[in-house]
């Protein structure tokens, strides 16, 4: 009858790292949803930046054909 005593021996597993040490997992899931939080922080900001650069590029880029097609006075 070795099978069931190695299945006995496998259904007797003793508890893991996360539920003997619930205090750690809990400073580890704090630790990633802060670093994911400022990933996302710097993510934002690089994109208003490039925004705002693609924002003024392009008014830059009117205000030129503007002047270009303007009729000149003279």
């Amino acid at each position: 009858m070795p099978a069931i005593s190695y299945t006995n021996t496998l259904a007797k597993r003793g508890k893991n790292f996360a539920q003997r040490e619930p205090g750690v997992i809990l400073v580890f899931g704090i630790l990633g949803s802060l670093a994911l939080l400022v990933a996302y922080l710097v993510i934002m900001k690089k994109r208003k930046e490039s925004a705002t650069r693609r924002e003024e590029e392009d008014n830059r880029r009117v205000n030129a054909r503007v002047k270009m097609e303007a009729p000149s006075v003279a």
